[in-house]
């Protein structure tokens, strides 16, 4: 029997969690919209020449890594993060995701993908109990070592655990003016929110609406709408925290309302729509 010799090196990974993905790959129609914006916000990140890996993606995980430790590859892989993310929610495919450094080794050949740095990036990623995207604590420590910037983020309380728990870390501000050249505003990040959120619940709806008794269901459907507008009631406060100014668009007469995909995204594109 042959065996392989693993020898760890140190990397950036990065790990991406697909919110509600079993739900879109049960037809065509819902999941093709997912691909077509991954492979253009793929296409975004690897027009660009960087050390960053060839991103990989199966069932609900995107990957990103770069091969090595180095300042220029973190710049790179979170640049590459930070627009993913935002393209991704921007047009409503909901997911939440985390950057680290540690040890990993990659056998491209045999598709092998291994190493604490991943496990421990997939761990960070998954307890979120929102949409958002973080460093972990290494990546921060390492970042302020290397002197880079980390004006994209703020020190947040993330709820974790799917509980009241809470973890202090660098979360990024979705709503900073260079992921999308100002032309998308806080308001519009919430109704792409709020969108999504809908969306996620009339699913819910319609799957405890199809079964014959609706008592053997009631439990665990309501759990699971529960759980949904958690994530979205912790998204949005998160916003808020960033945005206080939010609060009016939230309680004014343009505050949320049931938004499909190319309503949000046609007022998005709309210059003219402004706060009240």
């Amino acid at each position: 029997m042959n065996t392989h010799r693993i020898e760890y090196s140190s990397y950036w990974v990065a790990y991406f969690d697909l919110l509600g993905f079993e739900n879109r790959v049960r037809s065509e129609s819902t999941v093709r919209p997912t691909l077509e914006e991954y492979q253009t916000a793929l296409h975004e990140i690897q027009c660009k020449k960087t050390e960053i890996t060839s991103p990989k993606w199966f069932s609900d995980t995107f990957l990103l890594y770069a091969p090595d430790h180095s300042e220029k590859s973190f710049v790179e892989i979170d640049e590459a993060c930070q627009r993913f993310f935002a393209h991704m929610v921007r047009w409503q495919v909901p997911l939440r995701g985390c950057l680290h450094v540690g040890n990993f080794y990659e056998d491209a050949e045999k598709g092998v993908l291994i190493g604490p740095a991943l496990v421990d990036a997939y761990k960070l990623a998954e307890c979120q109990d929102w949409l958002g995207f973080v460093l972990s604590p290494d990546a921060v420590t390492r970042r302020e070592q290397y002197g880079a910037s980390g004006d994209l983020y703020r020190q947040y309380d993330v709820p974790v655990d799917h509980s009241e728990s809470i973890e202090r870390l660098d979360a990024l501000t979705i709503t900073h003016p260079s992921l999308h050249q100002g032309h998308c505003r806080p308001h519009e990040w919430w109704m792409c929110l709020h969108g999504m959120e809908n969306d996620a619940l009339k699913v819910i709806d319609a799957k405890s609406g199809g079964h014959e008794s609706a008592h053997a269901v009631e439990a665990p459907e309501e759990d699971e709408r529960n759980r949904v507008l958690r994530k979205y009631r912790n998204s949005k406060k998160f916003l808020l925290h960033l945005h206080p100014e939010l609060a009016q668009f939230v309680q004014g007469e343009y505050g949320p309302i049931p938004l499909r995909n190319r309503d949000v995204m046609g007022r998005i594109r709309d210059t003219s729509w402004h706060l009240p």
